[in-house]
């Protein structure tokens, strides 16, 4: 039982690694694309985009065309504040990382008590498990 606890602690660190690891990039991608200036290109492009025509069968095209409208203007306005929203994602991967450590440290500390709490239980059978003869 005790191999089960560490084997489970193991799946779910290495999950949660892979978690962190892509968290990391997408933010990494997301401060260069901002200190770029490629977010406001991202306005001009949201205009334009076309609206494939199987959307007018549930939406109204003029719907998609005002939600359009507005995704420019709110990244057009979201562009103007680029200096600052570049020093904040600056510090987003730092602090991902730092999430993830206290994320690994919560499980190592589950994982140990587990194993602890199994070790103190001693080698009862479990009521659901026969000795076959």
């Amino acid at each position: 039982m005790k191999a089960v606890v560490w084997v489970v602690a193991a799946v779910l660190a290495v999950l949660w690694t892979g978690f962190a690891a892509l968290g990391a990039a997408v933010l990494s991608w997301m401060a260069e694309v901002i200190a770029s200036g490629g977010a406001s290109d991202w306005a001009r492009i949201a205009a334009s985009w076309p609206a494939p025509a199987w959307l007018a069968l549930w939406i109204d095209p003029a719907a998609v065309q005002a939600v359009q409208q507005t995704l420019q203007w709110l990244i057009g306005w979201a562009g103007q504040s680029l200096p600052l929203v570049a020093s904040l994602v600056g510090w987003l991967v730092p602090l991902a990382w730092w999430v993830w450590g206290a994320g690994m440290l919560a499980l190592l500390t589950l994982a140990g008590l587990g194993h602890w709490w199994i070790g103190r239980k001693g080698d009862r059978p479990m009521p659901w498990a026969r000795k076959v003869a």
